[in-house]
């Protein structure tokens, strides 16, 4: 028997389509059969054959579907927009209103699976990576071909004081993150101690952007982007480097390793290694978790509350006599220490002693200054300058006690991220 046909009228009029074939074969679902016998896919509808759910609720496959990245928002085929309300039946012979070009349906993977030729989103949401020193881990990944997504990565490292946070190898040693850095006296710089950090890349796979982060213990470190591809990957770096004095300048510079190669520059900050620890004299052998996910964000933006910070810590000296790098010559070089910029940093702040300034600069390709902006004074936010290249700290007081000829002043350069 012939099934119940599906009709429309008028000058716009779709072909008549049957459930069933002239010999009284059923159509597969969201098919039906024209006057010639012919298969015809339907538009997807999901609530044919199914009473329809609550929205949000994790009963509706539709929204944990969607929830999940496991269906995608499509545009649906569309009839002349001027037919119409009540023209149309299902194959079924129920009344279905026309579709539009406006019309979209959320279409779930399964949708797909009789085609393999279909693109397909694929993802890995995330994992659990133990790293240590010298080695690097692969947190989360996820990759759309050719579709771009509003998305969200999730670092977090546990705190080290939470009993699944252990990853012990060497239980005579604490967690890696709890090493403070070594200073032999006042008057000798920090060196050594552990951050963990995590870098992602983003963007599109092959064309994607690399920056890199602070994970501190206890805190979901959130970094939001558009794109269709997302990798992020865990590290553990030194807290404090080998410092030297430039040969040209004579203010201090630190470096990645203790052999006094590998200028820290901008881009060699930015572009770290898994074995800088090792380089800087870190043997420590326990392992750090790292947490990490991806998920789809509709309509999310951060806040200077929630943007990704990275931090660089350095260290400068002070005398009896205050350091002044903006005469000419110099006032005490060496105590003045230079420090890069973070890569996508919107915002800087000085932190530390209030006796400490800051100036930003920006040099040209043969090295020479700019630009200079400041000087700016310790724990204060400062607006990030286009093209940042350097930034010199010094004391511009006198921080010394007496008795103490030289005091080695520590501080951070706190670089708030915007991707």
């Amino acid at each position: 028997m012939n099934g119940h046909a599906q009709r429309q009228h008028g000058p716009t009029a779709h072909p008549s389509l049957y459930s069933h074939s002239p010999s009284g074969v059923p159509a597969p679902d969201g098919y039906a059969y024209n006057h010639a016998g012919q298969l015809v896919q339907l538009a997807y509808q999901p609530w044919m054959f199914n009473p329809q759910l609550p929205w949000e609720s994790f009963g509706n496959p539709a929204y944990a579907s969607l929830m999940q990245n496991r269906s995608t928002i499509e545009l649906q085929p569309g009839a002349d927009p001027t037919v119409g309300k009540a023209y149309g039946q299902d194959p079924l012979g129920r009344a279905v209103p026309p579709l539009t070009h406006q019309d979209v349906a959320l279409v779930p993977m399964d949708a797909y699976q009789p085609n393999p030729n279909i693109d397909l989103p694929t993802q890995d949401n995330g994992t659990l990576a133990l790293t240590g020193v010298g080695a690097r881990g692969a947190v989360a990944r996820i990759a759309y071909r050719y579709r771009a997504k509003s998305l969200i990565s999730y670092v977090e490292v546990p705190s080290p004081d939470a009993d699944f946070a252990l990853a012990t190898v060497d239980p005579t040693q604490p967690s890696p993150l709890n090493v403070p850095p070594t200073q032999a006296s006042l008057i000798v710089p920090p060196i050594g101690g552990c951050v963990s950090i995590a870098q992602i890349a983003f963007g599109h796979l092959g064309s994607q952007l690399n920056a890199l982060y602070d994970v501190p213990p206890g805190q979901i470190i959130h970094v939001p982007f558009g794109g269709s591809f997302g990798q992020t990957d865990s590290m553990l770096v030194p807290k404090y480097y080998t410092p030297t004095i430039d040969p040209v300048t004579g203010f201090r510079i630190y470096l990645v390793t203790p052999a006094g190669v590998d200028i820290l520059t901008t881009k060699a900050w930015n572009t770290l290694t898994q074995n800088v620890l090792p380089l800087n004299g870190f043997t420590n052998p326990n392992l750090v978790p790292y947490m990490g996910w991806f998920a789809e964000a509709f309509a999310f933006s951060n806040t200077v509350f929630s943007q990704p910070v990275r931090r660089f810590y350095g260290s400068c000296f002070c005398t009896a006599v205050p350091a002044n790098p903006l005469a000419d010559p110099p006032v005490n070089a060496d105590q003045v220490t230079v420090c890069p910029v973070a890569w996508f940093a919107s915002q800087v702040t000085l932190v530390g002693n209030p006796g400490l300034l800051m100036v930003i600069q920006t040099l040209t390709s043969t090295g020479g200054i700019a630009q200079q902006y400041g000087p700016f004074p310790a724990n204060q936010a400062v607006t990030m300058p286009a093209g940042a290249t350097q930034i010199l700290v010094w004391a511009g007081t006198n921080l010394t006690q007496p008795g103490v000829a030289r005091l080695e002043v520590p501080f951070e350069l706190d670089y708030t991220l915007s991707f």
